[in-house]
């Protein structure tokens, strides 16, 4: 079956809602450290963790279901008990708006969601290393790994950089395990632990890819195309689309999307008019240019052979970002719509 059927059953409320535990989670996140060595912290995190054990039993089950299951949606899913788990529309959207079937809009509060079932699983695989249950703790590393897994299916670059937190914090759970309580471990169960780490890998460039086509779709959207890949940013597309994203476009849990930004689009567009905002932004061609020199510059970073070339790649980036803000950006459609280009510079 799918992952995210048990996903569902595990972590639902009593209406089948998804409903994060809030108090047994600050409790291990205040707490969770100090089990070797206070008593007390140590008591107060099995007292929280007693209620989740029945959930942390389904949520092992997930490392025999590879495929995660849900496809990733624009506006809405088809999916109707996943969409009432996550508290999202089912029917498709009705909104005919300037972002309609644009990846902008994608529903992805998956992400969120196995973050936190991953937090749990970690936090009983350090308790299980400190009460010796070695079978429980290494079930529930392959756990968190396969929900890596879940969280990387749909391509996206934030899919692939979840996965990757996800990962990080398995690592840290495992290490600090092996640290302080190897002595647990059978040689066969180590050699498990040692074969999960090296199997990982992230396809970052995949996502980075996923995120150039996303950003020339903000171009297609707000300029024109004079037949040879040229064009003047057009002022109400970018205004429409402005006004888009800074209302959550499409998608309910969105929440806001560089709204500050947005908003100043909005006023300068309607101050400025068509004629001057074309005269002032950069034409279609460099707006494109923009985008792929520094998502291909990034590609070459993720593709590096060595860590201390990616790193240069990725700075030599961030100059050139740099540089060029402060020269001024005018109404650049792109900066200006898809903060999240600059995000991505920023965290190359």
């Amino acid at each position: 079956g799918r992952a995210i059927d048990l996903y569902m059953k595990a972590l639902a409320n009593d209406r089948g809602v998804y409903a994060p535990t809030q108090a047994p989670r600050e409790v291990l996140d205040r707490d969770l450290f100090a089990i070797g060595f206070d008593a007390q912290a140590r008591a107060a995190v099995q007292a929280a963790h007693e209620p989740l054990r029945a959930r942390l039993a389904l949520l092992r089950g997930v490392k025999d279901r590879p495929a995660f299951g849900l496809p990733v949606a624009v506006g809405a899913w088809g999916d109707a008990d996943a969409a009432a788990f996550f508290g999202l529309p089912n029917a498709p959207s009705a909104q005919g708006g300037p972002l309609a079937g644009s990846l902008v809009g994608a529903l992805l509060p998956q992400l969120a969601m196995l973050r936190d079932a991953t937090r749990l699983l970690c936090a009983d695989a350090a308790l299980a290393a400190h009460e010796g249950r070695a079978d429980e703790f290494v079930a529930d590393i392959e756990a968190v790994y396969a929900a890596a897994g879940h969280a990387a299916e749909s391509g996206f670059l934030i899919s692939g950089l979840v996965a990757t937190g996800i990962r990080s914090l398995a690592i840290g759970t495992v290490v600090s395990a092996i640290e302080n309580h190897a002595e647990m471990l059978s040689d066969a169960q180590l050699a498990r632990l040692e074969s999960l780490v090296a199997e990982s890998t992230d396809d970052i460039v995949r996502g980075l890819d996923g995120e150039k086509l996303m950003l020339r779709d903000m171009v297609q959207r707000c300029y024109s195309d004079d037949g040879t890949g040229d064009g003047v940013l057009l002022a109400t597309p970018l205004l429409r689309v402005a006004q888009a994203l800074s209302s959550g476009s499409n998608d309910p849990r969105a929440g806001e999307r560089g709204s500050s930004d947005s908003e100043f689009v909005v006023s300068a567009v309607s101050f400025l008019g068509g004629p001057v905002s074309a005269t002032l932004a950069p034409s279609r061609r460099e707006a494109l240019a923009r985008i792929d020199g520094h998502i291909d510059g990034l590609v070459a970073a993720a593709k590096a052979p060595t860590r201390k070339e990616g790193l240069e790649h990725a700075a030599r980036i961030d100059r050139e970002w740099e540089e060029w803000s402060r020269g001024g950006r005018a109404l650049h459609a792109v900066d200006l719509l898809m903060p999240s280009l600059e995000r991505t510079v920023a965290k190359a």
